[in-house]
């Protein structure tokens, strides 16, 4: 536990490097599979029912997916499956785990 907290005074913008990871995986994700207007259709979804951004859903995974099974259930899973596939590049923490587990 100790070593932990070591680790986290030692990066203290750890959680916002995660959090943009997740963030800019989403986004470059959706852009390459259905361009501006995919993008687009999320980020509005997401605003008018959950009153956040593609951003917030770091902390709130839940939010992005229900969005995504809302706005294209047939896609649903293969637009996961590439998040998750490229998430997996990198040695992630808990809480990116979680995301991925929660698709």
């Amino acid at each position: 536990m100790e070593k932990d907290r070591d680790y986290s005074k030692q990066y203290p913008y750890e959680d916002q490097m995660k959090k943009a990871l997740v963030c800019f995986t989403i986004e470059q994700t959706l852009l390459e599979i259905g361009g501006m207007r995919m993008l687009s259709a999320v980020g509005k979804v997401l605003e008018q029912k959950y009153q956040c951004r593609i951003v917030d859903c770091y902390e709130n995974p839940q939010f992005f997916h229900e969005t995504i099974k809302y706005l294209f259930q047939d896609l649903h899973t293969n637009i996961i499956k590439k998040i998750n596939d490229r998430l997996e590049d990198f040695i992630y923490p808990e809480q990116i785990l979680e995301f991925i587990e929660k698709s």
